[in-house]
C-alpha cells in the first residue's frame, strides 16, 4: 500500500483504505475464529453456527479495530512529523555550516592580498614598519590557519590575535 499511496501525497486515501482493510480483515478473522471455536472445538454444525451469531459481538470487534487503527495512524503521523523536523534541522545545520565555511574561504584570500598591498606600499615608505608589519602579518595569518577548523577558541587566543592584528 505504501508503494501505491504515499503518506504525503494520498493521506486521506491511505487512512480510508487502511481503516477499511483493517475492518475487513478483522471481521473475516473474527468470523473464522468464531466458526473454528463453535464448529471445530465444540462440535456444532454450520446451521447452528449461523443461528448463534450476534451483531453485538462483531460490533465490539469493529469498535476495537477502529480505535486501534486510529491509534496506529496517530503514532505513525507523529513519528513521521518528528522525523521530518529532525531532517529539516539537519539540512538547516548543513546549510549554515557550508555558508560559514564558504565565508571563511572567501575572506582568507582577500585578507592576504590586501595585507600584501599594504606591505608593498610600506616597503618603499618605511622599511622598519614594513618588517614589523610582516612579522605581525605572519602571526595573524598563522593564527587564521591554525584556528580555521576549530569551532571554539579561548579568549586569551583571541586577545593575542587582536593585538597582532592591530
Amino acid at each position: 500500500m505504501t508503494k501505491k499511496f504515499s503518506w504525503k501525497e494520498h493521506t486521506l486515501k491511505r487512512i480510508l483504505f487502511g481503516a477499511i482493510g483493517s475492518v475487513i480483515i478483522t471481521m473475516l478473522l473474527l468470523t473464522l475464529l468464531n466458526f473454528f471455536t463453535y464448529v471445530v472445538i465444540y462440535g456444532g454444525s454450520w446451521d447452528q453456527f449461523l443461528s448463534q451469531q450476534s451483531v453485538d459481538w462483531y460490533f465490539f470487534g469493529l469498535l476495537i479495530t477502529l480505535v486501534m487503527t486510529l491509534i496506529y495512524h496517530a503514532i505513525y503521523f507523529y513519528r513521521l512529523s518528528q522525523t521530518q523536523k529532525v531532517n529539516e534541522q539537519k539540512v538547516i545545520a548543513r546549510s549554515a555550516t557550508a555558508q560559514f565555511d564558504a565565508l571563511k574561504n572567501q575572506l582568507d584570500p582577500h585578507f592576504l592580498f590586501n595585507s600584501l598591498n599594504v606591505l608593498v606600499s610600506l616597503i618603499e615608505e618605511n622599511p622598519k614598519a614594513a618588517t614589523k608589519f610582516t612579522t605581525s602579518l605572519s602571526k595573524v595569518y598563522r593564527y587564521v590557519l591554525e584556528q580555521r577548523n576549530k569551532e571554539l577558541v579561548t579568549v586569551d587566543e583571541e586577545l593575542s590575535f587582536a593585538r597582532a592584528y592591530v
